[in-house]
């Protein structure tokens, strides 16, 4: 039997657990209300997030960007096969010598790009394409006194030419004329990374090719025949910048020509295409909104992070995340 004494002390626990599992439930039901708020701003960042990366994609059009690239291309790849031409079947991908460089040069290269043009169409190829500005050529060279030869063998190299590197580029005028080495800055160029692994600098020795047939053919006879090119000569560089206003789209040629010490050139071509709209404006609303939400998604994160910790391991849209 209970006591009559302790009956007060039985009520006040059982209140006292009422009360308790009363507090649990309310903060249970709380912490669920917020835990499922949490997820719906989440849910909706993420929304919002796809439909702003889904506007950017279709702000470029991606099947006319494939088919530009793929005509350039072609215009690179293209081979000269007039009758009566003596570099007959001669492609930019085919040179592997210092004579081939010039053979496509002045064949294909003129008949492609610096075609016999009439009216008021100099600097057109392949129809629709313009060429802005000039055709620049630029090569890098390296010193023919920074190789250690071994005494046996010193008798058979008066020079020697290693692979390219900053501790071996050449910056000195050389050549008839003579060619004069400029820097980053003065031809406003960006080093550039070659399949070869070797990382070439903006600066080197250069030259521009007129968009007249006759005047582009001369030049480059000249540039060959006083030695623009020699065994110093580690890459070559072919820059043009040509736009097609039918499509509003602008591309960026980059065609290298390695010599490397210890094979034969190596032909490469770089292209980038882009809409107009990209020079006319820094960035579109949705590209701005893209950067702007990102950049929020990323502020939440990393305090979320910073306040859950462990926790974070358990959070369900951790993969999503990921």
């Amino acid at each position: 039997a209970v006591h009559m004494s302790s009956i007060p002390s039985i009520l006040d626990n059982s209140w006292e657990e009422t009360d308790s599992t009363s507090k649990l439930l309310e903060h249970l039901e709380v912490t669920g209300i917020h835990r499922i708020g949490a997820l719906l701003f989440e849910l909706c960042s993420f929304i919002i997030f796809l439909a702003v990366v889904t506007a950017v994609a279709l702000n470029f059009d991606g099947d006319t960007t494939y088919w530009q690239n793929s005509a350039l291309r072609s215009a690179v790849s293209e081979l000269d096969t007039s009758p009566t031409s003596s570099i007959f079947q001669q492609g930019f991908f085919d040179i592997r010598t210092s004579d081939d460089f010039w053979n496509w040069m002045q064949g294909p290269f003129i008949n492609v790009f610096i075609a016999d043009n009439t009216g008021n169409r100099t600097g057109f190829f392949g129809r629709y394409f313009r060429i802005v500005g000039t055709v620049r050529l630029r090569q890098v060279r390296v010193r023919n006194d920074t190789c250690t030869v071994p005494p046996q063998f010193a008798s058979y190299a008066q020079f020697c030419y290693p692979p390219f590197s900053p501790s071996t580029q050449e910056n000195r005028p050389f050549g008839p004329p003579p060619w004069t080495w400029y820097s980053e800055s003065d031809l406003n160029s960006l080093p550039f990374t070659g399949p070869t692994g070797t990382s070439y600098p903006g600066s080197g020795y250069n030259a521009t090719i007129p968009l007249q047939p006759v005047a582009a053919s001369t030049a480059l006879r000249a540039l060959q025949s006083q030695g623009w090119v020699d065994l110093q000569t580690s890459a070559i560089f072919i820059d043009l910048v040509a736009v097609n206003l039918n499509v509003r789209l602008v591309s960026a040629l980059k065609l290298l020509l390695e010599f490397p010490a210890s094979s034969a050139a190596r032909p490469t071509l770089s292209l980038r295409t882009a809409p107009t709209a990209a020079l006319e404006s820094p960035a579109s609303p949705a590209e701005v909104w893209l950067l702007t939400h990102t950049s929020l998604l990323l502020a939440f994160e990393l305090a979320k992070a910073a306040l859950l910790r462990r926790a974070l391991l358990r959070d369900p849209w951790l993969p999503l995340h990921a």
